[in-house]
């Protein structure tokens, strides 16, 4: 049994809901409110001590200690290792150190700007928001966007080729909320727009 504390708009949150449901695998949610401050509260800090969503519980047999993971890179790891099928790390290691770097650029330097938008439309009231702070931040995006779209130059489906894997999941959140925020990903980076597409188009997506 899975059970995954999140909160929907999280994208770290949604990242491990999609490789969930790559992977068929149903699970129990338990929202964790981070609008109310619920990641801080004593019973959450004893499963994730850093006080951040995502975090799972997962109970491999009955009678089995469960086991307790956090951080949305190291739950995606954890599910590949515990369910291999289907795989979405790719076979070489080369190919899976970049599927890992691809997902620690996501996390450390393309979350900023995403953050920004995320902050000024989801936690800002309208009257408040700093179209400077706005702009800025999509610009941002763009620019850290063009990494994609120089590496889909070869028209290969996927960020690494033909297969989709977890660094496809990974990256998927953060276009949702490029496109919901307004960065003109289609019209700038067009390979990246027909990327977004393929996967938009996913099961896991729109579940």
């Amino acid at each position: 049994m899975l059970t995954l504390f999140d909160y929907p708009a999280s994208p770290n949150s949604r990242k491990v809901r999609i490789v969930l449901a790559e992977k068929g695998l149903s699970f129990t949610r338990q929202l964790i409110d981070i609008s109310k401050g619920e990641q801080r509260a004593p019973e959450f800090l004893a499963l994730n001590p850093q006080g951040k969503v995502p975090a799972l519980i997962h109970h491999p047999q009955p009678a089995a200690s469960p086991v307790v993971v956090y951080d949305s890179t190291i739950i995606n790891e954890y599910l590949e290792d515990a369910f291999p099928t289907p795989p979405l790390f790719p076979p070489s290691p080369a190919l899976r150190a970049q599927a890992r770097l691809l997902e620690d650029w996501a996390d450390n330097l393309l979350i900023e700007p995403i953050g920004v938008l995320f902050a000024q439309y989801v936690f800002t009231a309208e009257s408040r928001r700093s179209s400077a702070r706005i702009e800025d931040a999509r610009l941002r995006c763009v620019e850290l966007l063009r990494r994609l779209h120089e590496l889909l130059a070869d028209s290969r489906p996927y960020l690494l080729g033909d297969d989709y894997s977890i660094a496809d999941a990974a990256l998927t959140p953060h276009l949702a909320y490029a496109e919901q925020f307004g960065v003109p990903v289609p019209e700038l980076l067009p390979r990246v727009g027909e990327w977004y597409v393929r996967l938009k188009n996913r099961p896991s997506f729109l579940a």
